[in-house]
């Protein structure tokens, strides 16, 4: 089910996070579900491991 009311919302907010935050690196994952981290493992897990690869030692 979709919720285009709710998508437009989040990216909404995705968006204005990104613009307060000059550093920020918003990731949109397409068709994720609430609990990405459920729906879209492989994706979450690339994108961690992308962010903690730019991590000091």
């Amino acid at each position: 089910m979709r919720r285009t009311s709710g998508e437009s919302i989040t990216t909404r907010q995705a968006d204005a996070f990104a613009a307060g935050e000059a550093s920020a690196r918003v990731v949109r994952i397409a068709n994720a579900d609430h609990y990405v981290f459920r729906s879209n493992e492989p994706q979450v897990l690339e994108e961690i491991e992308r962010f903690m690869a730019t991590l000091p030692n």
